[in-house]
């Protein structure tokens, strides 16, 4: 069988009526000896930056702004940034909360709809061949606000993962694929692949909620090579990159 470990962080929120958006992102790796690399250049490179243990989306946005006229602090940020170019993808599912049904947005039914965005992105990555069938995976997510509701939360989201249930279609294609989750815990956030996902997440959801500045990250992440892969749900839409799509249910069409 083959391994894979994945890294995942949220952005927005179901029962946040402010939010337009629900995002995982995150990290793929296919070793454990490509993520310790990755880690080790991730630290490397966070410490030219600053000496906190940790360095979230939306703080790399702002130490951007404010160094505008500083190009040694902003190639450190650049360089920090394309160390995502050692993992084997980074991508995200999101979802419209204006499509859901309003039942969706409490907390019961927001894990659902959590549960069903992650098997939803297990298809996606298998069907873009990042993941092979017959294959062993890790999941490691942000952990909640206590360590109780962390263990329910762990425990329900794996028995719903690896549910042998063909009716539902996402799972019953993970069923068939012979994929199956090894392992899946809560990690603090300072974890550096947890920090890696934090920006992705928090890229995506400033792409999606037309924050035009947005776009330097994205094209910093494109001269490295480096793509964000997204999946729409619950209208499964598959695109090769976060940047080339258009979300028309909430997101103004504009040029760049």
């Amino acid at each position: 069988m083959n391994e894979y470990w994945l890294y995942l962080d949220d952005s927005g929120k179901f029962t946040n009526i402010n939010d337009k958006h629900v995002i995982y992102g995150g990290l793929l790796f296919n070793s454990k000896e490509k993520r310790d690399y990755f880690i080790k250049c991730f630290q490397e490179k966070r410490k030219l930056i600053t000496k906190k243990n940790e360095l979230k989306g939306n703080d790399i946005v702002k130490l951007y702004e404010k160094h505008k006229k500083n190009i040694q602090k902003r190639g450190n940020i650049e360089h920090y940034l394309s160390q995502l170019r050692h993992t084997d993808a980074i991508f995200c599912v999101f979802t419209c909360t204006k499509e859901l049904y309003e039942s969706a947005k409490d907390e019961e039914h927001s894990k659902l709809k959590r549960n069903q965005m992650i098997s939803a992105l297990l298809q996606f990555l298998v069907k873009k061949e990042k993941i092979k069938s017959n294959s062993y995976i890790n999941i490691y997510l942000d952990e909640l606000e206590n360590e109780e509701k962390w263990n329910k939360d762990e425990t329900k989201l794996k028995e719903y993962l690896n549910w042998n249930y063909s009716v539902n279609r996402m799972i019953g294609f993970l069923r068939k694929q012979n994929i199956w989750i090894k392992e899946l815990k809560h990690l603090n956030s300072i974890k550096d692949c947890i920090q890696g996902a934090d920006i992705i997440a928090n890229f995506s959801n400033k792409y999606l909620n037309s924050y035009n500045e947005i776009f330097k990250f994205l094209d910093l992440l494109k001269n490295h090579e480096i793509k964000i892969l997204n999946c729409k749900f619950p209208k499964i839409v598959y695109n090769n990159c976060i940047s080339n799509y258009k979300c028309n249910c909430c997101r103004p069409e504009s040029s760049r």
